[in-house]
């Protein structure tokens, strides 16, 4: 997509992209390769906390006449982007052994940086599906955040790419570590530091446990809210 530098909005996008995204900061790495790095991982999080907050109410006749599990509706919609999330993923991968960044011994850590993702993903998913029930306008309120979270979790920007002084508050977000530890793998063969390793993990699970208590809790009672 062109940015329009006469359209307001759009130089605004533009001269972002061009202060912080325009090339990667380590190397010469094409963009694209870039930013594909990011966009996988982000749009498999993103669509799914997305569409999570009316997920239950789309499909509360369910819960009430054919006595469903809720918990069936939520895991069966991660299943289903999960599909796509491994084939863009592998696309990825591909595209980047067409430009030489091959296979290495750092794919190790693969799998287990995508499971981090997973139970990140399926929190959140769980909390904000059963909190829409409740709020309804919860969908928006999501919408907003993931706009704001889209610019500082490492899809066109890294923490080296910004003053020092807000490195700090950028690395906190847990977003930005499983981004950027994919992106490091595949890209630059550099698996993420035990640090983040350990931040990831203990978020990823802290986020599950969370989503699916608050859903538990409440699941009795979803039918009421009809």
């Amino acid at each position: 997509m062109d940015c329009d530098p006469a359209n307001p909005a759009d130089s605004d996008l533009h001269f972002f992209l061009q202060r912080f995204g325009a090339r990667p900061p380590k190397g010469e790495v094409p963009f694209i390769l870039f930013f594909l790095g990011g966009i996988t991982t982000w749009s498999f999080i993103n669509n799914n906390w997305m569409q999570s907050g009316h997920m239950i109410v789309k499909h509360i006749d369910l819960l009430d006449q054919v006595k469903l599990e809720a918990e069936t509706i939520v895991v069966v919609k991660l299943i289903a982007s999960l599909i796509e999330f491994v084939l863009n993923f592998l696309v990825f991968i591909v595209f980047s052994a067409t430009l030489g960044y091959f296979p290495n011994a750092t794919y190790l850590y693969l799998p287990i940086i995508i499971f981090f993702i997973i139970l990140t993903t399926l929190g959140g998913m769980y909390f904000f599906s059963s909190l829409g029930v409740f709020v309804r306008d919860i969908p928006n309120v999501i919408g907003m955040a993931l706009r704001l979270l889209f610019f500082v979790s490492g899809v066109l920007i890294t923490p080296d790419m910004i003053p020092d002084k807000f490195q700090g508050i950028l690395s906190i977000n847990p977003l930005l570590h499983l981004i950027e530890s994919l992106r490091s793998i595949i890209i630059y063969s550099q698996p993420p530091s035990l640090i983040s390793f350990i931040y990831m993990g203990s978020f990823s699970l802290l986020a599950f446990l969370i989503g699916l208590t608050h859903f538990q809790k409440r699941k009795g009672i979803f039918v009421d809210y009809k």
